[in-house]
């Protein structure tokens, strides 16, 4: 069910409280320890993020080699969440609409069924959001 991605990166910045990563790999390859060869551009495209510096185990400087591990998802079970849990929604507000004496075929249960998928959206955002706070990336410095 969860997997852990892990990622290269150079330190780009650093600030009082957060630093800039260039995330430019999946993984680190042995060859990086020559520092500077290129070979783990090549993989992926680059991503410039920011970090908050209390993701750091060690303190890093400008130009540190840094590999970034990410508990994730399976993509399988990420995707149907992403799309049952609003279509859940959407047919249990279509199905509570009826029940209450709408037609089914009315603009009202329509509109709710339309609305219990947004709200379907928003619950699977929240869970994105609690999920990325109880798991946070673990940042190493190489």
């Amino acid at each position: 069910m969860f997997k852990i991605s892990s990622r290269a990166g150079k330190v780009l910045l650093v600030e009082r409280d957060r630093v800039k990563v260039d995330l430019f790999s999946k993984n680190l390859p042995s060859e990086c320890a020559s520092r500077g060869c290129g070979a783990c551009k090549t993989n992926s495209p680059q991503i410039e993020k920011y970090y908050p510096k209390s993701f750091f185990y060690d303190g890093v400087l400008v130009g540190d080699l840094i590999k970034v591990e990410t508990r994730l998802i399976e993509d399988g079970f990420a995707a149907a969440i992403l799309f049952l849990t609003p279509i859940f929604f959407a047919t249990i507000a279509y199905y509570l609409a009826t029940l209450y004496g709408m037609s089914g075929e009315s603009l009202a249960a329509i509109v709710s069924s339309i609305l219990g998928g947004i709200f379907g959206f928003a619950v699977v955002v929240v869970f994105d959001k609690i999920f990325s706070k109880l798991n946070p990336p673990q940042i190493f410095k190489e």
